[in-house]
């Protein structure tokens, strides 16, 4: 709880949290001194393409949109500025949000360093800031690794256990990146948050080594501190193999043994919060604090851009949003902007950081009044930089791991010069201040300020919560110009793609691959009438690190409703299928992660037997709602002509123009009222091949009532990905509930839901006090400044498990059930509920109009939001 001018101290990890009350009898007087040296080089800021397939939509971005998006990642002085691309090694399975092609689906063919678009991304970062460094990592691996060498056969499904063919594979995805783009891999992990093996950690450097690759260094174990550095300190051949250790999700905590380890120490993925300011301002607060309390030399935000499916797992968690390659909008730049303070006016293999503490000889360390600073300086030239966060605790929890209870506040604090620092007259300065909604304050990014005079060896600078700012003496930093973002528009209700412009080797326009692999594929000269068709390309069941389901990949968006869907399918071996679906997505209070979704999914094999499943799960977890047969076998190698409908909860399929026997206006209730497209196969090793798809549909809509006073909030699914239609009605929105798969404590929990309105109204929720018993209902009332039943406070900021709180009574916002239609209620304070305090929870750009601030806040309706 809030500390209210009691001395307290809370317990985090290894560290500290002090309240203002204690801390305000400390003098707010600091050093910036040099005389103790480097206390650690500074190995920079980055971000994470991959983990798994999140940057998957932004090579169909057009042009100028997706220049302007490479910029704000990776041009210096610009945007982001990043100085460390971290990719994912793809291997053909679903590692989060999709999966990521393999550069070998078997074990004879040759290496294809073209498929997937991670080659893409590296070049462009490169191009732009040719110092940037690129780091590789495995979340999967095609099944062949573990198998006898050069077969498919006799496989253990053990990554680990045919180690030489393993640190073969990820050498030659190394050498490729060499020889074929020209890019050199500057560190390599192990397993993404897996069990690391030294035995295969020890062989990888040797192979390493003799192919010619000694500069690239590995780090362990991508995962956390405790047990590697352990057996670092222990193991002194296992040491030799890496340069340093990364951890996940580090809580801004090293620990003991790994600092005993001598090692650099990185937070080797961070954040993952929904990027609006409060993931800003909790990737500003780790971003010092890992230094500060951790001595972290390096962050790494995953994911670096949010350019996967809306409907998809972790939603929303880049540092950057740009879900809509066929409106070209992008947007969400808080993070984007808390970035820069640090990257903008630092240099890697330049800098370092002064050590931690309060004393003369420090220039790094916790701010009296809560907060933090680093300095980072280059011991060659003297220039140095001074990067600050004062980040409340309600505007700054990450998605994970838990944050304590503490208490910022404004305080003017006097720096004092010491060594090279105290040569400079001045210093410019940058600051960053979010409102969060606070009356009569205003949102600032990244904005230059007037120089700060040092006098005398000091200055003074007077740091305001919810704030960050950099000193420097460097000149060059920059807020990039750039059109404004197009506005966000819904998928086309008429798509249609032969395929003829997708290069070898690439996913096809809009597609995202959620498990399995489908390249588009040059064409065939025995085959005059199908040019380029995409195909599905894995052979075996990936050696997975996420989710078990057939090979499928979806189109559209969660929002399609009724839907005509028509592609040539032709089936390649004896045992082949092929699959159709629609309305794939996620009903609420329905666990769905990692490409398991549920929907209408028609599956036919070579014989012209089919089924109706209701998930993509396998066969044995997803049985058969309704079956049937053709009147004749599909055979192999034939085209033929599928077509799925869905109209209200009704489907039917056509087979080259004739009606599917039994396959007629069959109920398909159980999959939900909208969802994505799909297509894929009943299992892996099945190679069917696609053209010329056709996809026509409706979107979802609302109510036609206009909002009124009185009118009961209730839960309907009625929001957009370009916000809610006309008439909508102030409602809960059920959204993708998938955080209880990741261990986080779920009991209860209903799914997540979003506050989402209609953009030109002005009214509040309400609680209801004269509701029955212990369930007061919400309703919509007109605002009043103040009013007791209006006021809400946001109990912990995230995707997935942001409570609302009333205040006045401290009961948490709640529903009975997660059915749509629901009531919404404020229940007791046990009650279940978990939501997403977002207003337009669709807005693809800002929703802090939306926030409530420290002492609570309007859940209101505000006129004027923008979708640029």
């Amino acid at each position: 709880m809030r500390s209210m001018g009691r001395t307290i101290t809370l317990q985090l990890a290894l560290f500290t949290f002090t309240s203002a009350a204690a801390a305000a009898a400390a003098p707010s007087a600091y050093h910036i001194d040099d005389s103790a040296g480097p206390a650690r080089p500074f190995h920079g800021i980055g971000g994470l393409s991959g983990g798994g397939a999140t940057s998957v939509l932004l090579p169909s971005y057009p042009e100028p949109q997706r220049s302007t998006i490479l910029d704000l990642l990776f041009k210096p002085n610009y945007g982001a500025a990043l100085q460390i691309l971290k990719v994912e090694i793809g291997g053909d399975a679903q590692s989060t949000d999709g999966a990521e092609s393999s550069h070998m689906h078997d074990p004879w063919a040759t290496p294809d360093f073209t498929r997937g678009y991670e080659w893409f991304l590296m070049k462009e970062a490169k191009a732009r800031n040719p110092e940037i460094k690129l780091y590789g990592l495995p979340w999967a691996f095609p099944q062949w690794v573990s198998c006898a060498p050069g077969t498919l056969h006799d496989c253990t499904g053990n990554a680990y256990d045919r180690p030489q063919q393993t640190a073969d594979y990820i050498t030659s995805w190394v050498r490729g990146a060499k020889e074929v783009h020209g890019l050199d891999i500057d560190y390599l992990g192990c397993w993404n948050e897996r069990a690391y093996n030294k035995s295969y950690m020890e062989v990888l450097r040797r192979t390493l080594d003799s192919a010619g690759y000694r500069n690239t260094k590995l780090i362990a174990n991508d995962n956390d501190f405790p047990s590697v550095a352990k057996d670092v300190n222990s193991d002194p051949a296992f040491a030799a193999a890496l340069w340093g250790l990364g951890a996940h999700y580090p809580n801004m905590v090293s620990g003991p043994d790994a600092e005993k380890t001598g090692m650099p120490l990185w937070a080797s993925e961070e954040d993952s919060t929904y990027n609006n300011a409060v993931g800003a301002g909790c990737w500003a607060r780790v971003l010092n604090q890992n230094f500060v309390r951790g001595n972290m030399s390096a962050s790494i935000n995953w994911n670096l851009i949010a350019a996967y499916q809306k409907g998809t797992n972790w939603w929303r968690a880049g540092l950057m949003t740009a879900f809509q390659p066929w409106s070209g909008a992008f947007g969400s730049l808080a993070m984007i902007w808390a970035t820069a303070h640090t990257t903008q006016f630092t240099r890697v293999g330049n800098f370092s950081y002064l050590a931690n503490g309060t004393g003369p000889g420090t220039g790094s360390g916790l701010l009296a009044l809560g907060g933090s600073y680093v300095t980072l300086q280059d011991f060659g030239t003297g220039e140095f930089t001074v990067v600050i966060e004062k980040m409340s605790r309600d505007h700054s929890p990450c998605c994970r791991p838990a944050l304590a209870d503490f208490s910022v506040a404004t305080e003017t604090a006097t720096f004092t010069l010491t060594g090279a620092p105290a040569k400079v007259a001045s210093l410019y300065l940058w600051r960053t201040h979010w409102a969060f909604g606070a009356p009569g304050d205003a949102t600032s990014e990244f904005e230059q300020q007037p120089a700060v005079s040092v006098v005398g060896g000091k200055f003074t600078l007077t740091i305001e919560p919810d704030s960050m700012y950099t000193l420097t003496t460097l000149p060059g930093g920059a807020k990039g110009a750039f059109p404004a973002s197009p506005p966000v528009a819904p998928f086309p209700t008429a798509f249609t793609d032969d395929f003829e412009s997708c290069a070898p080797g690439s996913e096809a326009m809009f597609w995202s691959d959620q498990n399995g692999i489908f390249e588009c594929q040059p064409p065939n000269p025995s085959d005059p009438a199908h040019g380029v068709v995409m195909r599905q390309m894995v052979p075996l069941v990936p050696i997975a690190w996420g989710g078990d389901n057939r090979p499928h990949t979806i189109i559209g968006s969660r929002d399609l409703v009724d839907t005509s869907f028509s592609v040539d399918v032709r089936l390649t071996e004896p045992n082949g299928s092929v699959t159709l679906g629609a309305r794939l997505g996620c009903p609420a209070a329905t666990k769905c992660a990692y490409g398991d979704y549920y929907g209408a999914l028609f599956s036919f094999d070579v014989a012209g037997h089919w089924n109706l499943t209701g998930s993509t799960a396998g066969v044995q977890r997803s049985p058969a709602q309704a079956s049937g047969a053709l009147g004749s076998p599909l055979g192999v190698g034939a085209w033929h002509r599928f077509r799925l409908d869905v109209n209200g909860t009704r489907a039917s399929v056509w087979v080259d123009n004739m009606p599917v026997p039994g396959a007629q206006g069959l109920n398909v209730a159980f999959a939900g009222s909208s969802g994505f497209a799909a297509l894929g196969t009943v299992q892996f090793g099945h190679f069917t091949e696609f053209d010329n798809v056709a996809l026509y549909s409706t979107a979802t809509a609302c109510s036609a009532a206009w909002p009124e006073a009185g009118m009961a909030v209730k839960a309907v699914s009625c929001a957009s990905e370009v916000g809610p239609r006309p008439g909508a009605r102030f409602t809960f929105m059920p959204l993708n509930q998938s955080e209880c798969t990741l261990g986080s404590p779920c009991n209860g929990v209903h799914g997540a839901f979003a506050l989402v309105a209609n953009a030109s109204l002005s009214l509040c929720i309400a609680v209801d006090k004269g509701g029955v018993g212990k369930e007061w209902p919400l309703v919509l009332r007109p605002c009043v400044t103040g009013e007791p039943t209006q006021v809400f406070r946001q109990q912990y900021a995230h995707l997935y498990d942001s409570k609302i709180v009333h205040v006045e009574s401290g009961r948490f916002v709640a529903l009975p059930a997660p059915d749509v239609g629901s009531p919404a209620v404020v229940r007791a304070q046990n009650a279940s509920g978990t939501f997403v305090f977002v207003g337009d929870e669709a807005e693809i750009v800002s929703i802090n109009e939306y926030s409530v601030t420290d002492t609570g806040g309007h859940l209101v309706v505000i006129s004027g939001v923008s979708a640029a």
